[in-house]
């Protein structure tokens, strides 16, 4: 498998459409690919040349014979056969033929002389075409087919890194299954994103099982240390591109995170350190001194680990000596840097160190200082920080054990509330040995028990036990906390931050319920500039942040704060895997991009329950379900709702009330007709005002079930603002004024995105043409159950036709032909499209068409 996926290219279409039309384009005579090493220059060569069969003249470079005359050409011209008439022969192999030759040339930069002259000329002499594989030029003395490009002879393509979507697919080809966000991005970031060492890295890591493999997806586990390691051994390579004086000044920058200008010019560095800011590997920066800073990149872990231990504690003592003021980020860099190397680092400033790795998402660097200061050394709130973070990273038992002796050692109530935020929503079974919720009540009566008041800011005991019985008896959410002065007993301004964002969030899905989505975004917007710390409560407020731009319509917006990586942490992204990868769904299901929807819906589910994220579970396996049943996955479908009702029963689950709508459009579809249940939620979103619900189910009944309330959609649209509520506006219009023609502009604004939608607009708006106004039971159908155009289709089906056949047949794109087979299948109650001649004949009898209640749609 690995021999054949590693002939493969990926993510290089646009490469392989240029290289091929320069070959047919009569005024091009070829194309120079240029890329630094493993950007993948020889595999398109090969991928070129295997498609015109394999029969054109292909030569390749060697560094050993650069000096040999023609050394190129040696195994097609003897060389050592009178020399007189060398260049003719030469020349003859190369243009033999009637028609102009293609000529392949991998490793171009390491061609002789002789062989670059002769090649150059013919191909500015339009005697042959020239396909030609080099890294970049960096020499002072041009490169003949670099002049070639410059004077137009031949095309150029210069290959960059895999943009993300080539990339994913490489990755996943290579694993053999749905690759996880988490994994992505810890490849990518030790790779960058180059292909040559995505192949070395995942050889290695398939051959070592450095991934989870979890119903199909691979997941990061986040604490794998050896993965570093091998990523340290892929990226070393590229360090050998600098001079020692470049190599040395580049490990001081990152080793201490930032220089002083006099400091580094005092170590006879300030040249090299000039160059690399030239190069874009340092950057200078006035704070309030000039100061080297690196630019973090996939090297950076490399250099730490790599340095001489000699070398690294002469450089130590170097910086430490120095007097000057450090960003917080030097400061923890050093603090991990001194520990490593053998200085003698005290106990406070690795346990300072180590909180501010843990709230710059360094969770790793964070543990590994940690592991420096047994716990009886720790303060209460070194304590909670450490139990904090050994839950962060999945540790839960040991950091619930940690959390248990920051609460007995509790000076605050505060503390004590947060220790038990951290407990609420990592143990919702409610069945951790090491905590319970007496543990907390006896921590805050101790406190009472003492003499002296505590002089620390936050909660007061009483409305910390207020605060905890609320949130304990009941799932967040059916708890009514959406005061707009603050959580149950607390006013705003009391509030932590913590305890601010558990508000925000509240409010944002209360608003985003009622369809009020600005009022959602603005309430996670203000809180967002106080979570100055990467965590898991970080990680949730950016995805309600992506998600509601995704409901007000800024799609562009969402994606720009998900593809963020404000770490590189191993631990942080694994732990950001799942939650990133629900939202990636969303918007690929916007897109129209269902196949990336439920490819990611599956990987959201995995990662958030290894990673015990139980708050996005709910809706995150809901979405699964409902992806799956698109595509007609009945047994994964049946995999998710069994899931889904082992879910603790209480808890603060997000999205909570769609994910119970999501189930009953499923268990819908399944049966083949709208249930009751559905009808009951309509009226109960009506009743407790929650329109932006009643808006997504009124939508999805329509995409599904061909089942319209057109006075229901304009009500509804006119009570909130998004994307959901701009189409009910439009699409119930078109309904009420029985208007076939703006159903049929509905129709083509959605063609990309939405088939099945585009598929209901026009069946009404023909049906529009036929009779003008909608059937009394809101179901838009005819007697037999197909519009006309699923009839059209289901002809040509059972004739043979193919879904692109079709599409190029009636002038529509394959996307609209597959959602009206779709609802064709649904209809006829079958999985197959063998099945379709059958079913109609049976349909068009009077009968039942033929198959069970477990309708799918076409594999």
């Amino acid at each position: 498998m690995s021999e054949f996926l590693d002939a493969m290219v990926f993510g290089r279409n646009r490469e392989l459409t240029v290289i091929e039309n320069s070959i047919l384009d009569s005024s091009s005579n070829g194309v120079s690919i240029e890329g630094e090493t493993g950007m993948g220059k020889t595999r398109l060569l090969t991928e070129i040349h295997r498609r015109r069969g394999g029969r054109d003249l292909r030569l390749k470079g060697d560094r050993v014979l650069r000096s040999v005359p023609f050394g190129a050409f040696g195994m097609i011209v003897d060389l050592d056969e009178d020399r007189a008439n060398l260049l003719h022969r030469v020349v003859e192999a190369l243009t033999v033929g009637r028609q102009t030759p293609v000529v392949f040339v991998d490793d171009a930069h390491e061609l002789d002389e002789r062989s670059l002259s002769v090649l150059s000329q013919l191909a500015d002499d339009g005697r042959i075409k020239l396909i030609a594989a080099m890294r970049p030029n960096t020499a002072e003395v041009g490169h003949p087919f670099v002049e070639l490009v410059a004077d137009r002879v031949l095309d150029q393509v210069v290959l960059e890194a895999l943009e993300p979507d080539g990339y994913a697919e490489m990755v996943e080809h290579y694993l053999g299954g749905i690759v996880s966000r988490g994994v992505l991005d810890i490849v990518g970031f030790h790779t960058g994103r180059v292909p040559g060492k995505v192949i070395e890295l995942l050889r290695y890591s398939g051959r070592a099982k450095r991934f989870l493999d979890r119903q199909g997806v691979w997941v990061l586990d986040g604490l794998d240390i050896d993965y570093d390691e091998r990523a340290r051994d892929v990226t070393r390579i590229d360090l050998n591109r600098y001079s020692t004086a470049e190599r040395h000044a580049l490990e001081l920058v990152i080793l201490a995170g930032e220089v002083d200008v006099e400091l580094m010019l005092d170590a006879d560095l300030g040249d090299a350190a000039d160059s690399l800011v030239t190069s874009g590997e340092l950057r200078l920066e006035q704070r309030p001194a000039r100061v080297y800073v690196a630019i973090e990149n996939h090297a950076s872990e490399t250099i730490r680990f790599t340095v001489p231990d000699g070398r690294s504690r002469q450089m130590f003592e170097l910086v430490s000596g120095f007097a000057d003021s450090p960003s917080t980020r030097a400061i923890m860099l050093r603090t991990d840097w001194g520990i490593r190397c053998g200085a003698d680092v005290p106990v406070h400033d690795i346990i300072d160190g180590a909180r501010l790795a843990t709230r710059l998402g360094e969770w790793q660097r964070a543990l590994r200082m940690l592991n420096e200061v047994p716990t009886d050394r720790m303060a209460a709130h070194e304590l909670f920080d450490l139990g904090r973070l050994y839950c962060e990273v999945n540790q839960v038992p040991i950091g619930f054990d940690v959390l248990a002796q920051a609460v007995e050692k509790a000076c605050c109530a505060q503390l004590v509330f947060d220790a038990f935020q951290l407990w609420v929503y990592r143990d919702f079974d409610r069945n951790s040995p090491a905590l319970c919720l007496d543990d907390f009540h006896r921590g805050l009566d101790r406190l009472d028990s003492r003499s002296e008041r505590s002089i620390c800011e936050g909660l007061d005991a009483d409305i910390v036990r207020e605060l905890m019985m609320m949130l304990a008896a009941r799932p967040l959410v059916e708890t009514a906390i959406y005061e707009p002065e603050g959580i149950g007993p607390v006013p705003e301004d009391r509030m932590r931050t913590t305890l601010k964002s558990l508000h925000a969030i509240s409010r944002a899905s209360r608003s985003s319920e009622t369809g009020d989505n600005r009022e959602a975004l603005d309430a996670l917007d203000r809180v967002a500039p106080d979570m100055t710390e990467l965590g898991t409560g970080s990680v949730m407020l950016t995805t309600l942040r992506a998600n509601s731009l995704v409901k007000s319509g800024d799609i562009s917006g969402a994606k720009q704060l998900m593809s963020a990586q404000p770490s590189s942490d191993l631990a942080f992204l694994a732990s950001r895997s799942g939650p990133t990868d629900l939202m990636w769904s969303y918007i690929h299901l916007l897109e129209g991009q269902l196949s990336e929807a439920t490819r990611c819906s599956h990987s959201a589910v995995e990662a958030l329950e290894y990673w015990n994220q139980v708050p996005f579970l709910a809706i995150a396996i809901a979405h699964a379900s409902y992806m799956s049943m698109l595509g007609g996955n009945i047994d994964a479908v049946v995999s998710y709702e069994s899931r889904f009702t082992a879910l603790p029963d209480d808890g603060p689950y997000l999205e909570y009330r769609r994910a119970l709508m999501l189930r009953a459009i499923v268990r819908a579809l399944r049966e083949g007709t709208v249930t009751d249940e559905i009808h009951e939620m309509l009226a109960r979103m009506r009743v407790e005002g929650s329109f932006g619900l009643e808006a997504q189910l009124r939508l999805l009944l329509f995409h599904h079930f061909a089942e319209a309330d057109p006075e229901a959609m304009c009500f509804i649209a006119e009570q909130g603002n998004g994307g959901e509520f701009d189409l009910l506006r439009v699409l119930g219009k078109a309904l009420v004024d029985s208007d076939g023609a703006a159903l049929l502009e509905i129709a083509a604004q959605c063609e990309t995105s939405a088939p099945l939608l585009v598929a209901q607009c026009r069946a009404v708006a023909d049906r529009f043409l036929v009779s003008g106004t909608l059937r009394s039971d809101r179901r838009i159908d005819d007697r037999s159950g197909l519009t006309v155009r699923e009839r059209e289709i289901s002809g040509l089906v059972t004739v043979g036709r193919t879904n692109a056949e079709i599409a190029r047949e009636l002038g529509v794109r394959v996307r609209t032909v597959e959602g009206h087979i779709y609802r064709l299948f649904q209809k006829l109650g079958i999985a197959r499209r063998e099945q379709v001649a059958a079913a109609l004949e049976t349909l068009d009898g009077g009968g039942r068409p033929p198959g069970g209640t477990d309708r799918t749609a076409p594999g």
